[in-house]
């Protein structure tokens, strides 16, 4: 049967196969309480759906408004704003006890009382919780004391948010930063990591939407290092250039591209 687990103004409504999340209106249950209808009616309109995972919680708690769960797979999860967070998979059937913020560690006990504990940091709660709420000048306060291992996780977590230029003055890894330069039409950072990692692939994405923003000289630079013929005779082709289409021509058959020898 469903549940609820309410803190301050928020729930968690938990179903055969998924949960939701929920803000709590108290003054529409306090009413029903004063007239002893709580019993007869869902007081449906005390709940405005914030969100829904279609995971089932075996067990879980909230640390302000996240939600600390473990599922019937038996992953140990945190959800925030929709938002969610796998910490680790458990090898074994665990209940959540508590979480101790001095430690930033949440325990858990088996059926046999052995008790582990994993880490999750209330900064990063804190810092996800106040983007969340739109509270960016609070965030970027918190940011300093998040630490280095988790800023990729955490420039991910902007992007899904919206924050994609936040999102890149903080990612680490390369190909997530790539992805971030071709959302922004950032060509001058996107060239800096082709250039870095050497990739033919970054290079040639770089030269397409080069082509569709116009900048052709760009375009040509950058298709010539991914060896990208079809791209480089678009271009020429486009511009009339005969002689630079004759070069292509003799180089594509020396490679044996006859698609672009013809």
């Amino acid at each position: 049967r469903p549940h609820a687990a309410a803190v301050e103004r928020l729930a968690v409504v938990e179903g055969a196969v998924a949960h939701f999340a929920a803000e709590v209106d108290p003054c529409v249950v306090e009413d029903e309480i004063d007239a002893a209808e709580l019993a007869l009616r869902r007081v449906e309109e005390a709940f405005d759906l914030e969100h829904e995972v279609n995971e089932r919680v075996h067990s879980g708690l909230w640390v302000g408004d996240c939600f600390i769960y473990n599922t019937a797979q038996w992953r140990l999860n945190y959800v925030v704003g929709g938002e969610v967070t796998t910490v680790c998979h458990l090898d074994r059937p665990m209940y959540l006890m508590g979480y101790q913020t001095a430690q930033d560690r949440v325990y858990l006990i088996d059926k046999d009382f052995h008790v582990v504990s994993h880490t999750i940091l209330l900064t990063l709660i804190e810092y996800k919780t106040l983007v969340m709420r739109g509270d960016m000048e609070g965030a970027d306060e918190l940011f300093p004391s998040l630490p280095q291992d988790s800023l990729n996780g955490v420039a991910q977590f902007l992007e899904s948010r919206g924050f994609p230029e936040k999102a890149l003055g903080i990612a680490t890894d390369p190909e997530f930063r790539f992805e971030l330069c071709m959302q922004l039409g950032d060509l001058d950072t996107a060239l800096q990591i082709a250039r870095e990692t050497s990739s033919a692939t970054k290079f040639k994405a770089i030269g397409d939407l080069s082509m569709q923003s116009g900048q052709l000289a760009l375009a040509e630079s950058c298709l010539s290092q991914a060896d990208d013929l079809s791209g480089l005779l678009l271009i020429y082709s486009s511009l009339g250039m005969a002689g630079k289409v004759e070069e292509l021509g003799a180089k594509a058959r020396k490679g044996g591209k006859n698609n672009v020898a013809f």
